[in-house]
């Protein structure tokens, strides 16, 4: 995780946790004085692409927090962030592939739910969504690799072959 990712879950975490007006605001500020940092990421690459993904939400999210923090505050918007932030959190836990598949199940839920609430919702909700889903796909990819490579990973020293069992 690099340094402009700290910050803004970190950044999100503060705006979640503490929504009072001072803070709303301060997070903003602080978003939009990374906006160049955000803007230099190469969307080529996945790693950068996500967190690009997370930044466009909290741009997006603290400046409807502060213009309208009431409204901010509740609806399905919040309980799909609740939900996406419980699956971001479980999946950074790692864990067994068929853990990180059910979160993935998880994940996938949250993303029809997404797909239903109000369009001006949406973009900003996407983008935290693509965020939360490629962090998964890393830890179940971490996980496979751990699960089932680890037979195949043995050296050549190792095998009978190369101890002189078939040798002539």
């Amino acid at each position: 995780m690099n340094r402009i990712e700290r910050q803004l879950l970190s950044l999100a975490d503060s705006l979640r946790e503490a929504p009072d007006t001072g803070n709303v605001r301060s997070v903003r500020r602080a978003v939009l004085a990374m906006a160049g940092e955000a803007r230099a990421l190469d969307l080529t690459d996945p790693d950068q692409r996500a967190v690009r993904r997370l930044y466009d939400y909290l741009d997006a999210s603290s400046l409807r927090a502060v213009r309208d923090r009431a409204a901010w505050l509740t609806g399905e918007r919040r309980d799909i962030e609740d939900g996406l932030s419980a699956v971001l959190a479980a999946g950074r836990r790692g864990g067994s592939v068929y853990r990180l598949s059910c979160i993935r199940d998880d994940l996938e839920r949250l993303g029809r739910r997404i797909d239903a609430v109000e369009p001006a919702e949406r973009g900003p909700l996407r983008d935290l969504f693509g965020y939360v889903d490629e962090r998964n796909r890393q830890a179940l990819e971490l996980a496979v690799r751990a699960t089932w490579t680890v037979p195949w990973a043995l050296s050549r020293a190792d095998t009978p072959a190369s101890q002189g069992a078939f040798s002539d």
